[in-house]
């Protein structure tokens, strides 16, 4: 929950500074300047290395072990001619 509330704070300050830029701007240039505060704030997350938040370009890796360690479908290739599924496959058409 503390990393939620960290998120939402983030987000606020990255709005509470880019708020004063865009009080008198028109259209075409509001957008500029949300473009440009969005691709800024996907740079900072996305530069960290090991340590941070989202693992920079590397992302965030196995969050799917319990979802796919319930799976019902026993292990195996499954379909038709040149149409196949794997087993994990199948089990995220069925639960999506």
């Amino acid at each position: 929950m503390a990393g939620r509330a960290r998120q939402h704070r983030s987000g606020g300050g990255a709005g509470t500074g880019v708020r004063p830029a865009t009080l008198r701007l028109r259209a075409d240039y509001l957008a500029i300047v949300t473009i440009t505060a969005g691709e800024t704030l996907r740079l900072l997350v996305n530069a960290g290395g090991e340590g941070s938040l989202t693992r920079g370009p590397f992302g965030i890796q196995h969050f799917a072990g319990g979802f796919f360690a319930i799976n019902p479908i026993p292990a195996g290739n499954y379909g038709f001619g040149r149409v196949t599924f794997s087993d994990a496959d199948l089990w995220v058409m069925v639960v999506a």
